[in-house]
């Protein structure tokens, strides 16, 4: 379950291959700089790697730390939350980075409006895990899921924030941005599961690492994203307006 969990972080650098192409595909079409975009390419797909590797050898180190001073019963408690938390975070984020991508003109009220519906979204999905996280404890007969699932389910409110700014790096081909992100992502959540799985606090560690990773994933998507494009949170554009993103998200999801 932990693996199948940690493939979610090698999906996010897929799909910001899969952006570039999709960028190259529109920049032959309209007759853009093809030349310097291929070198763009070549350039943000080893950054990508670059940052997936990173995170991976950071995730890799922490299961081993966190399974040899928490042990298999802890560790299973955290696989299970984890599961539930990876099959949402998608339906959450409805596929609306994909669209930020692929489009063509891309407005700051069409950001902002995108994030809020994104958060609208994960708000619903995340009260809905809070109210049937008991439920789902007793199922699996685990009652520490009971509170690791809201927990862990709490990245819901801040991924459409950080997804949005970081589909917007990936468009702008910052992916040497993004990749270092998630390498420091990936260090700061290692130092807080080692630090706690030490001090004994078993699956609450792990939770509490995956909480700091995307917290700091967010965060800084939204310190460095917010230099290329300067938006309004209050200023939003109307559903037709964003018709054709909504309805690439969905089709993405």
């Amino acid at each position: 379950h932990c693996v199948h969990f940690h493939l979610f972080d090698h999906g996010a650098a897929v799909w910001r291959i899969l952006g570039c192409v999709q960028l190259m595909y529109f920049a032959a079409r309209y007759d853009m700089d093809t030349p310097q975009l291929e070198h763009q390419f070549r350039n943000s797909v080893r950054w990508s790697l670059a940052g997936a590797v990173g995170a991976t050898v950071f995730q890799f180190l922490q299961m081993l730390v966190f399974a040899r001073l928490s042990g298999p019963e802890q560790a299973g408690d955290y696989a299970l939350a984890a599961t539930f938390i990876g099959l949402l975070s998608p339906l959450a984020e409805a596929g609306l980075s994909q669209a930020l991508i692929s489009a063509r003109t891309l407005a700051p009220r069409h950001f902002t409006t995108l994030s809020w519906i994104n958060f609208s979204v994960s708000a619903l999905v995340l009260f809905l895990l809070m109210a049937t996280s008991s439920f789902i404890a007793n199922w699996y007969g685990r009652s520490a899921l009971a509170g690791l699932l809201p927990c862990m389910g709490s990245v819901l409110l801040l991924t459409p924030f950080g997804a949005q700014y970081g589909a917007l790096l990936a468009r702008e081909l910052h992916f040497d941005l993004v990749a270092k992100i998630q390498v420091y992502s990936g260090a700061a959540s290692f130092v807080t599961v080692t630090w706690m799985a030490w001090a004994g606090w078993g699956a609450w560690a792990m939770a509490a690492g995956f909480v700091v990773k995307s917290a700091t994933f967010s965060l800084g998507c939204w310190w460095t994203g917010r230099r290329i494009l300067a938006v309004k949170w209050l200023e939003i554009s109307s559903l037709r307006d964003i018709k054709p993103f909504l309805q690439f998200g969905f089709y993405d999801l």
